[in-house]
């Protein structure tokens, strides 16, 4: 589910309409709701990682870049073995949709 597009070119003063050198960057905000809650459940800080975030940096003549921070970095300082275990369903299905759109 995505919960909201940022067009981080018009907060950094980019030109997002002809973008020239500097590209166009978007970030996205989405998530699953019931991942969350079953991360949460073990993890209550979680909620200050998902949902999650997709940058997408559109580079004019060169393509698009994507980054993505994994879930399962986020949490590994809570060494929760429950929780690491999601986050890492979650980061395989995110990183498969990533190589897919890509």
């Amino acid at each position: 589910m995505r919960f909201m597009e940022l067009d981080l070119g018009v907060g950094l003063g980019l030109d997002t309409q002809s973008p020239g050198e500097a590209g166009r960057l978007v970030r996205l905000i989405a998530g699953n709701p019931v991942t969350l809650e079953e991360m949460a459940r073990h993890v209550p800080d979680a909620g200050s990682y998902a949902p999650i975030t997709i940058l997408i940096q559109e580079l004019p003549g060169k393509g698009s870049r994507v980054a993505y921070d994994s879930m399962v970095s986020a949490l590994a300082p809570y060494h929760s073995a429950a929780a690491s275990q999601v986050a890492e369903r979650l980061d395989a299905e995110v990183l498969t949709l990533l190589r897919q759109v890509t």
